[in-house]
């Protein structure tokens, strides 16, 4: 089971852990807490694979993940269709993070995704089929974008997690795990829990009790402060290891194995055994991380196939004017494919 966020929420989107056992799936259609664990884990597994199908930056995909969250925090799994949210999700995504793609680019990818088939047994983008594939997306961009609240811009952990192990002068290597565990993060709830430094501090707690290697705060004249401090002022230490604990139980839950995400090694893993899963627990839960010259080794494995989506019976509100203007100004019937001028680190990339 996942840890629980302590305390009351600091934010609309930022839930305490009774609102969490509270949200629609389980208080309107009966699902267990680990039932809808579990159907979040694998809609994200699913929008992780075919954002990397559709060469999405990870910063869109993490956006889409977010989208997708708080979304089912308002609304149910059994009401809303995991697939066509989904392609909603990264859809907007793209667009939000100016990585756009074509709806029946989308569709052509997610289709083959979650059905396990070849580009060749895809309906055609001139089918009935496919057609009303395409309409249901559309209706659903505007449920999505009323349920957000258009609120679109997302803060996420990755430019504090950079800055803070540029600052500290630790590797590249030690940068490739942290951010490993930030895209992983994503598919927990750990986003509708704590604030993206938290996750940043979290995900270098996570870095550091892997490799065994103490941290520091760099900051000038704070250097007897809390390393986490350095990335964020307002944090508390039992939030940064009450995340941190929260994706140690997710690897438990997936079987022990975590997305290494490096380019060219699309979909391999890091093992980690249950001793390391278990010291890794017990070093983030106390400030002081243990200092080793020996790094904890790792070992790349093939990627175990993600739970596919299960379709249910989809709502079709009306849409609203406002709506309809977001969607007009973001150009969603059909934008051309093209990637933002934005940093590679700040898209979310992996680090140079």
């Amino acid at each position: 089971m996942m840890t629980p966020a302590p305390g009351t929420s600091r934010a609309p989107w930022l839930l305490t852990w009774e609102e969490l056992h509270r949200m629609p799936s389980q208080a309107v259609d009966g699902f267990s807490y680990q039932k809808e664990e579990s159907y979040r884990c694998s809609t994200a597994s699913f929008i992780q694979e075919v954002g990397r199908a559709l060469r999405f930056p990870q910063l869109s995909i993490s956006t889409a993940l977010v989208y997708m969250h708080r979304f089912y925090a308002r609304k149910s799994f059994v009401e809303y269709d995991r697939f066509i949210t989904a392609c909603t999700c990264l859809l907007l995504g793209g667009k939000v993070e100016e990585t756009p793609k074509k709806l029946k680019d989308v569709l052509h990818q997610a289709y083959q995704k979650r059905f396990n088939c070849s580009a060749k047994d895809v309906p055609d983008p001139d089918s009935r089929k496919f057609w009303e594939l395409r309409e249901q997306v559309l209706v659903s961009e505007r449920v999505l974008l009323q349920t957000l609240g258009f609120e679109l811009q997302l803060e996420h952990p990755y430019r504090e997690l950079l800055a803070y192990i540029k600052s500290v002068a630790m590797p590249r290597e030690f940068a490739q795990l942290a951010w490993n565990f930030v895209n992983d993060s994503y598919r927990t709830l750990v986003c509708l829990q704590y604030d993206h430094k938290t996750v940043a501090a979290a995900a270098v707690a996570l870095a550091a009790a892997h490799n065994q290697q103490t941290l520091s705060n760099p900051i000038k004249g704070h250097e007897d402060e809390p390393w986490y401090r350095a990335i964020s002022p307002d944090t508390t230490e039992a939030d940064v290891f009450a995340c941190a604990h929260t994706i140690i139980d997710f690897y438990e839950l997936i079987g022990l194995q975590m997305a290494a995400d490096e380019p060219g090694k699309e979909g391999a893993h890091v093992n980690l055994s249950p001793a390391e899963l278990e010291r890794m627990r017990a070093s983030t839960g106390s400030s002081s991380l243990r200092a080793t010259t020996e790094h904890a080794s790792t070992s790349l494995a093939p990627d175990a196939p993600d739970a596919k989506p299960t379709r249910t019976p989809d709502a079709k509100p009306s849409s609203s004017a406002a709506a309809d203007a977001i969607i007009a100004k973001r150009a969603r019937d059909e934008p051309a494919d093209g990637d933002g001028a934005r940093a590679k680190h700040a898209r979310g990339d992996a680090p140079a």
